[in-house]
């Protein structure tokens, strides 16, 4: 089960050891009380990954219509905090 394993995870290396995470979170607001991150570039390889086998045509399709526009992003990282005057939400999206 998913969540047993999620629950049992030991010490280990985490997304927020991660260098690059912690760059991008410097970028937005580090006091937060929400924090959401795709690696867009990771998200892109699994998806070409499991296009391995797909047909000629639904890749030809996805290299003319969907990756061109994948492929300037990196990362997207955005916090959100509350509990102030207002809440707040900062963002960030970054090219390579």
């Amino acid at each position: 089960d998913f969540v047993k394993a999620v629950l049992d995870a030991g010490a280990g290396s985490s997304l927020a050891d991660d260098a690059r995470f912690q760059d991008l979170l410097k970028r937005v607001d580090t006091k937060h009380t929400s924090v959401s991150f795709v690696d867009v570039t990771a998200v892109r390889g699994l998806i070409e990954g499991s296009m391995a086998d797909a047909p000629a045509a639904k890749k030809a399709a996805y290299e003319e219509s969907i990756k061109p526009f994948l492929t300037p992003f990196d990362a997207l990282i955005a916090t959100g905090a509350t509990g102030g005057s207002t809440d707040q939400t900062h963002s960030v999206i970054t090219v390579k």
